[in-house]
C-alpha cells in the first residue's frame, strides 16, 4: 500500500466535497481542478495536556471570538469547529492578504471536562501556513509551578455570604508561592446578567508562579497581547506582558456563573523575590508597584484594572501584592513593555540546505523562556521578530530536538540581544539528516484528471503518545527530516470533524506515488 494512501486518498474525497457549504461561504464558488489549496493561509492546532504534551485534550468545545473571526473557517468551509486527537484545522478566507499593517486578529477558546478553559489569542500577520500548539491545565494534575484549589461555599439568596471566606493556593507542585482569596461577609454574587447566584457554589482557583518554565508556557495565549484596553480605556497598541504571578478564580452554581459581586473580593499573591522590576532594572521590593489586569474568558480581552503596591509580609517574610476583585476573569500581575512592529532577525548559518525544522526558546536575563518556537533552521533561513518588546534582551537557543517536551540537547545559541534593532548571524552544525521527499497526486479514472491534496499531516511512532506535527502537505508535496528509514509510523489527518489515520514503515527516502480514483469521487466527476 501506498505511503498515506488511506489517509490522503480519503483526505482527497472529504477536501474536494463543498455540496454542504452554505450559500454564504466565500469558497463556494471555487472550482476544483487540479489541487485543493483553497487558500494561502491554513493552520493546523494540536490541543495537548500541559504536564503530559504526549497527551492530547479530548472532548474539546471550540469558539472563534473577536473581530477576526468572520474571516476564519473550518478547513471545509463552515464554521464549525470540532476535533479529534486533539487536532483541528482552521483556514483564513481565500484572498485576504495578512500583513503587519493590516493583521487579522481573534482569540481561541476551549473548553474540555477537568480542564482550565484555554484562552489562546491570535494574530496573523503575514500570509502563509502555521501550526499552532495550545496547553491546557488540568485541575486535578497541573504542571510544574501550578497548583489548583476546590472548594464549594454556600450564598444566601437575601444577605449573600454569612461570614468572611479565604481560600488558599497553597505552595505545591513545584510552586514556591500560595495565593489566596477573601470574600467579605454579607457578599452576594451575580451571573452576567445581574441575576442572584445562590445555594452552593464551587470554587475553582488556579495559580501559576513565574518561575517554572511548565507554568509559563502555560500562560494564555503567551506573554505577546494585541488585545488590551489601557488606563484611559482605550485600545492600547500591542504590548508584551512579564508576569510576576497570574491566578484563574471560577465560581459557578449549576449552569450559574458567577461574573460579578456586590462587594469587591481581594486576590493575595505571594511574589517570586527573584522577580526582576523592569522599570528599575532591580529586584522587586517592598514599595514597588506592579500593574494588574484582567482577562475576560468571553472575549480574550485584556484590561488594565490598576496597580498593586507589593509589601512584606512580617509573618512569613515573604513580598506580597493584593488585588481588588470587582468581577470574575483571570487576574494576573504582570509587568509590561511596549512593542516594536518589525523586530531583530537573526540569520543561521548551517551544515544543511534543505528545509529542517528544530525546537527554539527565547530566553531573557531573568532565565525565563519568553518565547518558545519550532521553526526553519537551514543555511540562509532568516528568523524574524515580531511585535517584540522594545527594550528587552533574550539569547536564542536552538536545540536538536522538536519540541519542549523533547528538546534533546542544545546546539547553539546566540549571545544576548536586544528583540528590537539587532540582526545577528548564528552558525549552527546539523547531523545530517535523512530527507524524505513526498509527491502524492490522485489520478481521475476516465477524465485523466490530477488531484492534489494540501492538508495538515501529524504523525506518531506506533506505541508512542500524541500525534506530533509533521508538516503541510501543499498541493501533494512535502519535504521532512523527521523520518528514521526502518521505522513504523502512525500517521493522521483531520478535516471536517473526521479523522484519518494509516500505519506505515518508512522503506525509502522518496515516494513518487499517483493513487487511481474511481470517476465518482467528488472532483473527478
Amino acid at each position: 500500500m501506498k505511503l498515506l494512501y488511506k489517509v490522503l486518498s480519503l483526505g482527497l474525497i472529504s477536501f474536494i466535497t463543498f455540496s454542504n457549504i452554505s450559500c454564504n461561504n466565500p469558497i463556494e464558488d471555487l472550482k476544483i481542478t487540479l489541487n485543493t489549496d483553497i487558500s494561502n493561509n491554513n493552520y493546523g492546532v494540536r490541543v495537548i495536556d500541559a504536564k503530559n504534551p504526549d497527551v492530547a485534550v479530548q472532548q474539546l468545545s471550540i469558539q472563534i471570538v473577536g473581530p477576526g473571526k468572520k474571516f476564519i473557517y473550518n478547513s471545509d468551509g463552515t464554521r464549525n469547529f470540532t476535533a479529534e486527537n486533539g487536532i483541528f484545522s482552521m483556514l483564513l478566507e481565500p484572498g485576504l492578504k495578512p500583513s503587519i499593517e493590516n493583521p487579522i486578529r481573534f482569540t481561541i477558546m476551549i473548553e474540555s471536562p477537568g480542564y482550565l478553559k484555554a484562552v489562546y489569542p491570535v494574530e496573523i500577520n503575514a500570509e502563509g501556513n502555521r501550526a499552532m500548539d495550545i496547553p491546557m491545565v488540568k485541575f486535578d494534575a497541573p504542571p510544574v509551578g501550578v497548583a489548583a484549589k476546590s472548594e464549594t461555599i454556600t450564598v444566601d439568596a437575601n444577605n449573600g455570604t454569612s461570614s468572611i471566606i479565604k481560600i488558599t493556593v497553597p505552595a505545591e507542585n513545584g510552586k514556591q508561592e500560595a495565593a489566596e482569596i477573601s470574600i467579605p461577609a454579607g457578599t452576594k454574587m451575580l451571573d452576567d446578567q445581574g441575576k442572584p447566584v445562590t445555594g452552593s457554589v464551587s470554587v475553582e482557583m488556579v495559580h501559576f508562579d513565574n518561575r517554572n518554565p511548565e507554568s509559563l508556557l502555560s500562560f494564555p495565549g503567551g506573554f505577546d497581547a494585541t488585545n488590551v484596553i489601557g488606563a484611559n480605556g482605550q485600545q492600547m497598541d500591542p504590548i508584551t506582558f512579564e508576569t510576576a504571578g497570574f491566578i484563574s478564580v471560577e465560581m459557578k452554581s449549576g449552569d450559574q456563573k458567577v461574573k460579578s459581586f456586590s462587594n469587591p473580593i481581594s486576590v493575595k499573591t505571594e511574589i517570586n523575590a527573584e522577580t526582576i522590576n523592569p522599570n528599575t532594572g532591580q529586584k522587586v521590593q517592598e514599595g514597588d508597584t506592579i500593574p494588574v489586569w484582567s482577562l475576560d474568558t468571553k472575549t480574550g480581552q485584556w484590561k488594565f484594572e490598576g496597580n498593586s503596591i507589593v509589601s512584606k509580609n512580617t509573618n512569613t517574610n515573604k513580598l506580597e501584592a493584593t488585588m481588588t476583585v470587582p468581577h470574575l476573569s483571570w487576574w494576573n500581575l504582570d509587568y509590561f513593555w511596549n512593542s516594536c512592529t518589525v523586530g531583530s532577525t537573526v540569520r543561521f548559518n548551517s551544515n544543511v540546505n534543505t528545509t529542517t525544522y528544530r525546537y527554539m526558546e527565547l530566553v531573557n536575563e531573568n532565565g525565563s523562556i519568553y518565547r518558545y518556537l519550532f521553526d526553519n533552521v537551514a543555511n540562509g533561513s532568516i528568523f524574524g521578530l515580531y511585535r517584540a518588546p522594545n527594550g528587552m534582551r533574550c539569547r536564542l537557543k536552538v536545540y536538536s530536538g522538536t519540541s519542549y517536551s523533547n528538546k534533546g540537547t542544545l546546539i547553539a545559541q546566540t549571545p544576548f540581544f536586544n528583540l528590537c534593532g539587532s540582526n545577528l548571524n548564528l552558525t549552527l552544525n546539523l547531523p545530517a539528516p535523512t530527507i524524505v521527499n513526498i509527491d502524492i497526486a490522485g489520478n481521475c479514472e476516465g477524465n485523466g484528471r490530477i488531484l492534489r491534496p494540501s492538508i495538515y499531516v501529524y504523525y506518531k511512532k506506533l506505541g508512542t503518545g500524541s500525534f506530533n506535527y509533521l508538516g503541510y502537505l501543499n498541493n501533494g508535496r512535502m519535504v521532512t527530516d523527521q523520518f528514521t528509514v526502518g521505522q513504523t509510523y502512525v500517521f493522521g489527518t483531520y478535516y471536517s470533524g473526521r479523522w484519518y489515520e494509516y500505519t506505515r514503515t518508512i522503506d525509502r527516502t522518496n515516494y513518487i506515488e499517483t493513487m487511481s480514483l474511481p470517476a465518482t469521487t467528488p472532483g473527478c466527476r
